[in-house]
């Protein structure tokens, strides 16, 4: 079984998660391809390759232009998805991916589901991310995906709504909504600030088991965020290779007893 295994030491963002799927071999006309299926403007991709703290890997930028960048809600974004050529493997696990967000973002804000009002998850970017890293998973023929526990991050970040803490409320309901496991990044670092985006984790949090897998490594991609600390290298890497599953789902038991006056 060909598997993906997810390291986000980093943190995890949607541009993050398609650089890393990029950088393991994922080819990015047919990534467009895919995309262009959605008939959505407003966005392009822009993929460069970089380094953050010493690693090198590759960088994805959705830049978008007046129309991408208009507010869009849930319910048009799985309308687009629903309504796309797009395999409908993928338009299930997109679907089940933006009812997560819509479902954190409600009890976040204390409203219907169908009142959310999306700020900086409402442009195209978002659809972008979620729709091309599962495209992207498919096109690798990745039948599995595992994921590393998720960092909490530290510090604070700025959004719509002010400064908010770290993890922003959306993402830490989230992680409770979709049982993902987490750290804290500990005190010995310097505020790290969002380390993980509502996107990333919504992402994580459908497609992902939070285990480690027994495999054999065919390659490895590397995906750099925006920024570039010298807390932490803002990287997440995903590893592809093979799983015995068989081999990885064997275990042993071991039955003890003590006797006494025998």
């Amino acid at each position: 079984m060909k598997i993906g295994y997810v390291n986000t030491l980093g943190g995890a963002s949607g541009d993050m998660l398609i650089a890393s799927l990029i950088d393991s071999g994922l080819n990015i006309e047919h990534l467009q391809s895919q995309l262009e299926l959605l008939n959505v403007g407003g966005f392009d991709l822009s993929v460069v390759k970089d380094k953050r703290a010493g690693m090198s890997g590759t960088h994805l930028d959705v830049d978008l232009d007046g129309e991408g960048a208009k507010i869009r809600g849930i319910s048009n974004f799985v309308d687009t998805v629903e309504n796309s050529r797009i395999s409908d493997d993928v338009k299930k696990i997109c679907i089940k991916i933006f009812d997560l967000i819509g479902q954190a973002e409600a009890n976040v804000h204390g409203v219907a589901g169908n009142d959310v009002h999306l700020h900086e998850l409402g442009t195209v970017d978002t659809l972008v991310d979620v729709v091309g890293t599962i495209v992207g998973l498919e096109l690798l023929h990745i039948e599995k995906v595992y994921c590393s526990p998720l960092p909490l991050g530290s510090g604070t970040v700025r959004t719509d709504h002010g400064v908010l803490a770290v993890p922003a409320p959306a993402t830490a309901e989230i992680f409770k909504l979709a049982h993902i496991p987490v750290y804290p990044v500990g005190s010995s670092l310097p505020s790290t600030g969002e380390m993980v985006t509502p996107t990333g984790a919504a992402i994580l949090g459908v497609i992902a088991e939070f285990s480690q897998p027994i495999f054999k490594i065919d390659s490895t991609g590397c995906g750099l965020g925006t920024r570039n600390p010298d807390s932490y290298p803002n990287v997440i890497t995903f590893t592809i290779g093979i799983s015995d599953r068989a081999q990885a789902d064997s275990k042993l038991t071991l039955i003890e007893t003590n006797i006494d006056d025998s």
